[in-house]
């Protein structure tokens, strides 16, 4: 029995899927039937709303551009500073993806729907005994806060994945920079082991490109078995695809402060009270037998208003506990990097962090 389903007529992955199961491959090609019934009302699903969207008129986007604009001078009354700051992305975000997919069906429609919704609404479910067992092992395996979830998904093929959004300062407050995490599981049992893995994004990233898993090579076929993650779902496993298929996302000056560590907290830094996100430890490359002992740290800081944008900041901290900060704006540090200098070992160095880019780097250099 094959797992593709693509091409089966829809009464019959009904009557795979919730007829009288008699035995183990019943059971199985049950489960293969729900995942492509699934995977048909995702498809159909996001067809339905590129749709909608290609009939929307230009004049409802300019009334709710406007609307926008609006909300940046005096903010929702029943919402905190946070969530107005996050509704407003979101809309941003939901503007610049609907309308491009809108142009894509063709005719040059400007279009506009709501903005792309949070992805942890198509978990609006109780929590199960499954989850909960779950949240147990990844709290063993992650420190982590979680601020939403995990939910753990059957995959099929002997993959479990969990979803969580994770807290990213070390009071384990919720921020609108929460990283989203996808921790994966394969080849254990109920009282077994694991192999099990994390990778977390930051929320703009993840609503931008969604998280794409490469796992294993895939047991038929020559590719591999990748698990992808969009704004619009639910974690899917595909199986035999190319490697060299899959699209390469450009690397972000936030990458590191969607992974912190504990004892990244252990640094001092002022403004705590306005950090959203970090501090964690920045690694930065230098050349060969360069030692200066530095070390580096990234955080961000919300907006001191709400039309100022986050603040990122690097620190570095020198063997004799002398601590130099730099910052500017979230979107400056973006286009252009960061560079400043400081002093360790009675020498001088350049800090410097690349712009958002495929292939950026962190570099730490002698000034003379």
């Amino acid at each position: 029995m094959t797992d593709d389903l693509s091409t089966a007529d829809a009464r019959q992955l009904e009557a795979w899927a919730f007829g009288r199961q008699s035995n183990g491959n019943d059971s199985e090609l049950r489960d293969s039937a729900l995942r492509e019934i699934n995977r048909r009302a995702a498809v159909h699903r996001a067809e339905k709303a590129r749709t909608e969207a290609a009939l929307a008129l230009d004049v409802e986007l300019k009334r709710v551009l406007a609307a926008g604009e609006a909300e940046g001078d005096h903010p929702h009354p029943t919402l905190t500073e946070s969530e107005s700051r996050h509704r407003r992305r979101m809309l941003r975000t939901g503007i610049a993806g609907v309308a491009a997919a809108a142009l894509a069906l063709g005719g040059g429609v400007v279009a506009l729907t709501q903005p792309i919704p949070d992805p942890f609404s198509n978990f609006e479910r109780a929590e199960t005994q499954q989850d909960r067992e779950w949240a147990q092992r990844l709290s063993t395996s992650f420190p982590a806060t979680f601020t939403a979830g995990p939910y753990a998904i059957e995959l099929g093929n002997g993959f479990v994945a969990s979803v969580a959004k994770v807290s990213t300062v070390p009071d384990g407050r919720s921020t609108d920079w929460d990283a989203y995490c996808l921790y994966v599981a394969f080849g254990g049992s109920e009282k077994g082991s694991w192999s099990l893995s994390a990778t977390c994004t930051d929320p703009e990233r993840f609503e931008r490109d969604g998280m794409v898993v490469p796992q294993r090579p895939s047991a038929t076929g020559g590719g591999h078995d990748v698990i992808y993650w969009d704004p619009f779902g639910v974690p899917r496993l595909e199986s035999n695809i190319a490697l060299d298929s899959i699209a390469e996302t450009s690397s972000s000056v936030l990458d590191w402060m969607a992974n912190p560590s504990p004892t990244d907290a252990l640094v001092s830094i002022e403004d705590r009270e306005r950090l959203v996100m970090g501090p964690a430890v920045l690694p930065l490359s230098a050349p060969d037998g360069v030692e200066s002992g530095v070390l580096a740290y990234t955080y961000l800081l919300a907006g001191e208003t709400i039309s100022t944008g986050p603040m990122f900041c690097a620190l570095t901290v020198t063997p004799d506990e002398q601590q130099t900060t730099a910052c500017a704006s979230l979107s400056t540090v973006r286009r252009q990097g960061l560079e400043f200098t400081v002093i360790a070992d009675e020498r001088e160095w350049v800090v410097s962090i690349d712009a958002d880019g495929s292939d950026r780097r962190d570099t730490l250099r002698r000034a003379d």
